[in-house]
C-alpha cells in the first residue's frame, strides 16, 4: 500500500470513529451548523440551488447525510427521491428517527458507505447534489467532486456549502479574537451545563485526521473552483461560520469570512 493510500485509509477510519462518538449528540455539539443563523443561511443558499434546476420532483443525492440536516429539508421541496451517503451507520440511525416524524411523497434511501465506494458501485444519476459540511473530511476532495460531476444529469445543480477555505488575509485584529474568544467561552460553558444535566458527555475527540483539511490544509477557493469546466456555471459565496447565531452575525457583518458555499449548475 503507498502512502497516499495509507493517508486515505486513514483519515476514513478516523472519520468513522469520530462520528460513531459524536452521533447520539452530533446536533447538540455542532451548534456552528444549527444556530439559528446558519440554518437560515443554509435554507436560503438550499432554496437558491433548487430553483436553477430545469425540472421539477428532482432525484436528489445528500452526500453526508449525516443527522439529517439537508435530507429533511429537501423533504419540502417536492423531490421524487432522495438517496443520503454517509460512512457512519450510527448517524444515519438518528437520521431513520427524524424521518418516521416526517410525511413525504419521496422516496428516502438512506446507504451506509463512504462517498467514493458508492460512486464506484453506482450507476444511478442524479438532478440536485448537495454536500454540506463534507469536503473537508474527505481524503482526496477534488476526485470525489469529479466523480459526483459524472452523476449529475443535464440541467443539474451541485450545493456545496458549510466549508472552510484557506485564509489568506492577516489574522489577529482585537475585534476578531474578542469575538471568537467570548464564542468560544460561552460554547465552553454550554458544553459544560449539558454534561452536568446528562444531556451530554464528554468526547475525548482528535479531529487532526478526521476534519484533515482545515487549518492550513483548508480548501483553496480559487483551485476548486477549476474543478468546474466550461460545461457549469457557477457562483460562489463567503460568509462566517460560528457557534452562536450572534457571533455569526457579528462577523459576517465585519465580513471576517471563514467559510464558503457554492453553487454549480450543469449545462442542459
Amino acid at each position: 500500500m503507498n502512502i497516499k493510500a495509507e493517508l486515505s485509509n486513514k483519515i476514513l477510519r478516523e472519520n468513522i470513529l469520530e462520528h460513531q462518538k459524536e452521533a447520539r449528540f452530533y446536533d447538540l455539539i455542532h451548534t456552528e451548523i444549527f444556530n439559528s443563523f446558519e440554518q437560515q443561511r443554509i435554507s436560503r443558499g438550499l432554496s437558491e440551488a433548487i430553483e436553477l434546476l430545469s425540472k421539477d420532483h428532482p432525484h436528489c443525492l445528500d452526500v453526508g447525510a449525516g443527522t439529517g440536516n439537508i435530507a429533511l429539508k429537501l423533504l419540502g421541496y417536492d423531490a421524487a427521491s432522495i438517496t443520503g451517503v454517509d460512512l457512519s451507520k450510527e448517524m444515519l440511525s438518528k437520521l431513520r428517527e427524524k424521518l418516521a416524524q416526517y410525511k413525504s411523497k419521496a422516496t428516502v434511501k438512506l446507504i451506509a458507505r463512504d462517498i467514493d465506494s458508492f460512486l464506484e458501485n453506482n450507476d444511478q444519476t442524479f438532478d440536485f447534489i448537495v454536500i454540506s459540511s463534507v469536503l473537508h473530511h474527505l481524503p482526496d476532495y477534488y476526485a470525489t467532486i469529479k466523480n459526483l460531476q459524472q452523476v449529475l444529469r443535464p440541467g443539474g445543480v451541485i450545493f456545496i456549502t458549510h466549508e472552510p477555505f484557506r485564509c489568506t488575509r492577516k489574522k489577529g485584529g482585537l475585534q476578531e479574537k474578542m469575538i471568537k474568544k467570548l464564542d468560544y467561552a460561552f460554547y465552553f460553558l454550554r458544553y459544560l451545563m449539558f454534561i452536568f444535566a446528562g444531556k451530554l458527555k464528554y468526547l475525548n475527540r482528535d479531529c487532526h485526521y478526521s476534519d484533515f483539511h482545515t487549518g492550513e490544509k483548508a480548501i483553496n477557493i480559487k483551485e476548486f473552483a477549476k474543478s468546474f469546466d466550461d460545461n457549469y456555471k457557477l457562483s460562489v459565496n463567503k460568509f462566517a461560520v460560528a457557534k452562536f447565531a450572534l457571533s455569526a452575525k457579528m462577523l459576517n457583518r465585519k465580513r471576517l469570512f471563514n467559510n464558503f458555499e457554492i453553487i454549480v449548475k450543469k449545462n442542459a
